[in-house]
């Protein structure tokens, strides 16, 4: 989930298009997953482009803790591997804000439980009703919200053209299964409902 951050961060650029290695990504995934104590900043297989090693190594500069020994609060607060590309967008003197897209809206979805936050991308809202995606952020039901994948919205929507509702629902432990699932499925029901509110088509 945190290398589709990375990959399409801030600006809702692919770093594939400045490193020219549009397979490094699922490497640094391989990396990432690999590493059970902490992320190394050394590739010992010797496959990461020298753009994909200067996350990796800013990303171990941040030095993130295994997120197995943590509460789930310190564990929100941990450095991502989005974190690293902006240091390294930074460093090297690019733009790191957030990708301009038409109209960002907040709203909030009635569920049975209450209701959540969710923010609504809209790349043309001037134009004819658009494709409907109901973007439900990673994170393991624990970890993570709209915030950490702001750049992954904006950047599905740009590119693919689409309305995309990113839903705050409740996370794990406060709120244990199935509350999560349960206030997706009932915030994707009142979208197709109210699609054509929000710009979108339902059918679509």
């Amino acid at each position: 989930d945190n290398t589709f951050i990375a990959m399409e961060l801030v600006r809702g650029q692919n770093l594939r298009d400045w490193s020219g290695q549009p397979h490094s990504w699922r490497t640094i995934l391989d990396v990432y997953v690999q590493a059970g104590e902490g992320l190394a900043a050394a590739d010992g297989a010797g496959l990461l482009d020298p753009q994909a090693q200067a996350v990796m190594d800013a990303l171990a500069e941040l030095e993130p803790k295994p997120i197995e020994i943590l509460e789930p609060e310190q564990a929100r607060r941990q450095p991502t591997p989005a974190d690293a590309v902006k240091r390294v967008l930074e460093q090297a003197g690019l733009e790191a804000g957030p990708e301009p897209i038409a109209d960002v809206d907040e709203i909030e979805i009635p569920t049975t439980a209450g209701s959540i936050l969710a923010r609504v991308y809209n790349p043309a809202p001037a134009g004819a009703a658009l494709p409907l995606i109901v973007y439900v952020h990673g994170g393991g039901w624990v970890i993570a919200d709209v915030d950490t994948y702001d750049a992954s919205a904006r950047a599905l929507a740009n590119r693919v053209g689409s309305v995309v509702v990113s839903l705050e629902y409740r996370r794990a432990p406060e709120y244990p299964f199935p509350a999560g699932h349960d206030d997706v499925l009932d915030a994707t029901r009142w979208l197709v409902q109210h699609a054509a509110e929000l710009g979108a088509d339902p059918a679509r």
